[in-house]
């Protein structure tokens, strides 16, 4: 019943007017951006900057394929354009899916498709806010290997006042993102986490998984996600390698021995009231330089069950040794 009131209310959902103050769009001879690293494109609009995504300073910054972001400025007006990695799938029901997750009491929406590129785009009402980004849009993208991603523009309150307005030029623009030349495999796979430069923890992913490494000051996060679908619920594992993990809180449920890189661990249990999704932590001192390794697993039982298998038939591998630099050629005697 809620899919065929959305569908309804989508279909009539009108497309709101292209004027965002002085903001204006690109010209049909503008430089191109790469997004994500190449996942998409997008012509330069005027007054176009990149930034770096926001980061704790003790955090790992945020990977371009990961995250893009970029402000339009034209006068007053300044809009932000974030682009996002959803680490989700299309499923065979996009964007039917995504439309279904909706709540169309608080959003409009409308199929959209850039260059081939299909997407959902949704947005609610615009105006001046509390001091927080107001969003004038935010549109999901089925990309080459048919991963989501996700573009939101953004407003501050002051551009904000110019209303639905701005939700017209974030959607005019939207249209003219196209597909980028990054395409990258989702099938099986062995990936390689440093712990020294000479030793590596190796993992093998299944079809259907993907891995990030966030390099820190003095430490590495690595994510380790199933590509679900966007009803489905998260499905991932993080290990962190350094010197100060996060402490594990007590479980709700019985905790149990396992094993990583072949030593013994105790594996800490949260999990919902149903027991439908299970969370799993475990920290072991690794023999390289006193690091630790922190591996905390979620999902849904039978995904939490997987993925925690997986990391445990992680190995140590020995990694070639870098190459020596050329030494200097003797100076010629005169």
């Amino acid at each position: 019943m809620l899919a065929l009131l959305f569908v309804l209310h989508t279909a009539l959902a009108q497309e709101p007017p292209n004027a965002c103050g002085a903001l204006a769009l690109p010209a049909d001879d503008a430089a191109t951006w790469d997004l994500l690293d190449g996942f998409l494109r997008l012509p330069e609009p005027p007054g176009g900057t990149p930034f770096e995504i926001p980061h704790s300073i003790m955090g790992p910054a945020i990977p371009v394929g990961e995250g893009t972001l970029w402000f339009f400025n034209a006068g007053a007006d300044r809009m932000g354009m974030l682009t996002q990695r959803m680490h989700m799938i299309a499923t065979a029901r996009f964007p039917d899916d995504v439309l279904e997750v909706l709540d169309p009491t608080m959003h409009r929406a409308q199929v959209v498709a850039a260059d081939g590129t299909p997407g959902v785009a949704w947005w609610g009402d615009v105006g001046p806010g509390d001091g927080n980004d107001v969003h004038a849009l935010d549109v999901l993208w089925r990309v080459k290997n048919g991963e989501l991603v996700q573009t939101s523009f953004l407003l501050d309150d002051k551009t904000a006042a110019h209303g639905e307005g701005c939700t017209g030029y974030a959607l005019a623009l939207a249209k003219r993102l196209s597909a980028g030349a990054r395409d990258v495999s989702l099938a099986a796979h062995t990936v390689q986490i440093a712990l020294t430069p000479t030793r590596a923890l190796s993992i093998d992913l299944p079809d259907g998984a993907v891995m990030v490494s966030r390099p820190g000051p003095d430490f590495t996060v690595v994510d380790i996600d199933l590509l679900k679908g966007v009803a489905d619920g998260y499905s991932g594992a993080t290990l962190y390698v350094g010197d100060h993990p996060q402490p594990i809180a007590p479980g709700n449920a019985p905790d149990f021995a396992g094993r990583l890189v072949g030593r013994p661990v105790t594996w800490i249990v949260q999990q919902t009231p149903d027991a439908k999704r299970r969370s799993v932590q475990a920290v072991l001192d690794l023999e390289e330089r006193g690091l630790k390794l922190h591996v905390a697993v979620e999902g849904p039982l039978e995904d939490a069950v997987r993925l925690r298998e997986l990391v445990e038939k992680a190995k140590v591998v020995k990694l070639p040794k870098p190459p020596k630099p050329p030494k200097d050629p003797k100076p010629s005697t005169p």
